[in-house]
């Protein structure tokens, strides 16, 4: 939600695979613990019921298969998928601010996504991200780098 009023990407791919451990994180480990909790706090009766049982279990083997899929994930993840395929333009007060084709490839399967943006750096790992039309872009201010 705060992405889409302020449009920052990572220019660090450590950053987004940490980011994304600990999204799996909280989503694999953090999550069963929690519907078990609510489970056992609701439950009237404290003695050991069948329901509690099956849940434990089930978390039990759900935290089984994450340290298996948890470890793989953070290597075979893709952390970067939009990948700079063209310079169009660089600021002429600024080069570090550009304009740039990008594409997006998650999967091999999937059709390849294409967005044009102006490419701002802010603080060396974070980028202001900005779409361009370019039927209405302006191109004073600006040095064409490529066609």
């Amino acid at each position: 939600m705060l992405f889409r009023f302020l449009p920052f990407e990572t220019t660090c791919t450590y950053l987004v695979r940490g980011f994304d451990l600990v999204r799996n994180i909280l989503f694999g480990v953090v999550g069963p613990f929690a519907v078990w909790l609510h489970v056992a706090l609701r439950e009237e009766n404290k003695h050991e019921s069948p329901a509690r049982g099956i849940l434990l279990l089930l978390t039990l083997a759900w935290l089984l298969v994450l340290l298996i899929v948890l470890p793989l994930s953070f290597f075979f993840e893709d952390a970067v998928p939009w990948q700079t395929k063209r310079v169009l333009y660089r600021s002429e007060e600024n080069p570090s601010i550009r304009i740039t084709e990008q594409t997006y490839n998650l999967f091999v399967t999937t059709s390849t996504t294409y967005r044009v943006v102006k490419l701002t750096p802010v603080l060396g790992l974070w980028q202001l991200v900005q779409p361009v039309d370019t039927a209405r872009f302006n191109p004073n201010g600006w040095q064409r780098v490529s066609p």
